[in-house]
């Protein structure tokens, strides 16, 4: 087991400040690579306004290719804890836990005096269980970034048209959507936990707080503010390119790229991988080129559901390329906004809104999407679940053929701009709720 490592000098100017102003030291909690990217932002925003924080890097990914936009994004310098949380799903909730006890302990010892806040974002399940675990020790409630992301869906799973057409059909419809509880597995349900032990939300956009009304959230806890998204992708577009993507893999500037990479949970299964794989090979065979980016859970599920065979034949396809997952935050931006991407076909939450500020198509691999204000609101996004190679291939060939018109972007301000300063501004005056009298948060045996 490794042990935390902390950054001293800065956890004790950080105390020192909420010591002196009385208000509260916020533990900003980056735990996956979504975290590292969106929290920038906020994290530079709360450091240029003087509140007090610490940003805290829990591990639940660690690997260089996962984490490197904490150092793109120029806010490394400000992590102060690292919290070191190894494990799989349950090993490292079961960890997170001896964690949050080991950071009372520790920020007890370092005198501080008023109430810690965690900032959660997103998700994944270290925000699903970090409040909870904060509460039980605290009595403390958490701040939630980016609440009320529910998944939606205008199919039925049983009942998936075979023609593009009508799947396209369904998705115009907005009468026919309806939220699915438990897709993602397990984000959908990380999110509702997350929000559970949290006190004040920061929602995207209106159909996340109306999610949040619906569920009873109070709406003075609730702030409508975009995401963090738009920022990262304002700050990492303001950052000079050292290393071209097309310097790393010179392939790319040769013609044009459908990009696909996977990595959710209910895509990595035999179905799912085999008639993927077909559709990729039917797609090539039509001169469409393809370059597949393996992320750890692609990779893993090759293995242990025994395609390496189909996977090997698959890369001896031509115009068919694979990468590993790319480490710059950069590169995938850089690659996204040049003439040789042709389209995205991905599952991934984030580049649905990246996709949407950058205004480039997206294609969706999945049934339903927490993002469906992509679809329902400004149409820059098409599901195209993985139901059939049939499906698959056609769809993706029809609208890498049509581009344009099918898609349309009417709101590019959809997620906000400065979202990292409204958020800080708004901690800035936030006074959470007060603990019972005369209780010292720190001291357990009034807990």
């Amino acid at each position: 087991m490794l042990m935390p490592i902390t950054i001293d000098h800065l956890v004790d100017e950080q105390i020192q400040l909420a010591n002196a102003t009385s208000r509260p030291l916020y533990l900003i909690i980056v735990a996956t690579k979504p975290c590292y990217i969106k929290l920038a932002s906020l994290i530079l925003a709360l450091s240029r306004n003087g509140s007090a924080f610490l940003a805290i890097d829990v591990g639940q990914h660690y690997e260089k290719k996962l984490v490197h936009a904490r150092h793109e994004l120029q806010y490394e310098h400000l992590i102060s804890v690292y919290l070191n949380v190894r494990g799989d799903l349950l090993g490292r909730t079961a960890e997170l836990a001896e964690r949050v006890n080991w950071l009372y302990l520790y920020l007890k010892n370092r005198q501080f005096k008023g109430q810690a806040i965690p900032v959660i974002s997103g998700d994944t399940s270290t925000a699903g269980m970090f409040p909870i675990l904060w509460y039980f020790k605290t009595r403390l409630r958490s701040i939630h970034v980016e609440a009320g992301l529910r998944s939606f869906s205008p199919f039925i799973r049983q009942q998936i048209p075979d023609s593009f057409s009508e799947i396209l059909d369904m998705q115009r419809e907005r009468q026919g959507w309806n939220m699915i509880q438990d897709e993602p597995f397990p984000e959908a349900a990380d999110t509702r936990l997350a929000s559970v032990c949290s006190q004040l939300f920061f929602t995207p956009v209106s159909l996340n707080t109306q999610n949040m009304l619906r569920e009873g959230t109070d709406s003075k806890d609730i702030h409508q503010v975009g995401s963090l998204s738009a920022d990262a992708l304002s700050l990492i577009m303001k950052e000079p390119v050292e290393t071209s993507v097309f310097d790393v893999y010179p392939f790319l500037s040769e013609g044009r790229w459908l990009r696909i990479d996977i990595h959710r949970r209910e895509n990595i299964s035999y179905q799912v991988l085999s008639e993927l794989f077909k559709a990729i090979q039917e797609l090539c065979g039509k001169g469409v080129r393809i370059v597949i980016v393996v992320s750890n859970a692609l990779n893993k599920g090759i293995r242990t559901l025994g395609l390496e065979n189909v996977w090997a034949a698959l890369q001896q396809q031509e115009g068919v390329r694979v990468t590993p997952l790319w480490t710059h935050y950069q590169h995938v931006i850089e690659f996204m906004r040049s003439p040789h991407c042709q389209g995205i076909y991905t599952d991934s939450g984030g580049l649905q809104e990246e996709t949407q500020v950058l205004d480039i198509p997206c294609i969706t691999c999945r049934y339903s999407t927490d993002r469906p204000e992509t679809i329902l609101h400004v149409q820059n996004n098409i599901l195209v679940p993985p139901s059939s190679a049939s499906l698959i291939s056609s769809s993706l060939e029809f609208i890498l053929e049509n581009g344009r018109s099918i898609f349309t972007n009417s709101d590019k301000l959809l997620y906000g701009k400065d979202v990292g300063d409204r958020i800080a501004g708004i901690l800035g005056e936030y006074n959470p709720l007060p603990v019972p009298a005369m209780q010292d948060i720190f001291d357990d045996s009034v807990l």
